[in-house]
């Protein structure tokens, strides 16, 4: 019989030597510098994307990256900062798919640490001196197949279960099927 198990076990086997390693990363900015150029330095891997400085406005920046194995991990960090300034990252997408927008779970992972060390988790971007980064298990997309859905298969409705003995279950049946 086929049931989800079954298509999940199959689609394992389809992707498995799928296995990406060059992966097309667009991702937004938004910067925050009322009073002079914010500096920062944005990489993958230790790709650097763009190091210098950054006005006022929304950016976006592409590359290429060649991942064998190992983490995908995006980082942006500055050591400088001045009062007001900030860097959000607004947006994520991977060989043209929308991570954030489809797996907002993903945004969890996003992490700054400060320069004396302490780590913020679930933070979006860069906002004192320190440097923000995300890291994603490569090969990417089976693992957010995986992962959401692991996050799916949570029972929120156990609550509403019914007895299927009880009468009020067959009474729901009667109001809802006839």
């Amino acid at each position: 019989m086929l049931n989800r198990n079954n298509i999940e076990y199959e689609l394992d086997k389809i992707l498995e030597p799928l296995d990406i390693k060059d992966y097309e990363l667009e991702i937004d900015l938004s910067v925050k510098a009322p009073i002079k150029p914010y500096q920062l330095i944005l990489s993958a891997n230790d790709q650097i994307i763009h190091k210098g400085e950054l006005s006022n406005g929304d950016k976006t920046f592409q590359t290429t990256v060649h991942v064998p194995k190992g983490d995908l991990v995006i980082s942006a960090g500055t050591q400088t900062h001045i009062d007001g300034q900030n860097v959000t990252v607004s947006g994520l997408r991977i060989n043209k798919i929308d991570v954030f927008k489809s797996n907002l779970w993903i945004m969890d992972s996003q992490i700054f640490t400060h320069l004396n060390g302490e780590v913020e988790k679930h933070c979006n971007g860069l906002y004192h001196n320190g440097a923000w980064s995300l890291a994603m298990p490569t090969p990417i997309f089976p693992w957010i197949r995986r992962e959401r859905n692991k996050r799916s298969s949570v029972d929120y409705f156990q609550h509403s279960k019914f007895d299927a003995e009880a009468e009020d279950y067959y009474k729901l049946l009667d109001r809802i099927f006839r």
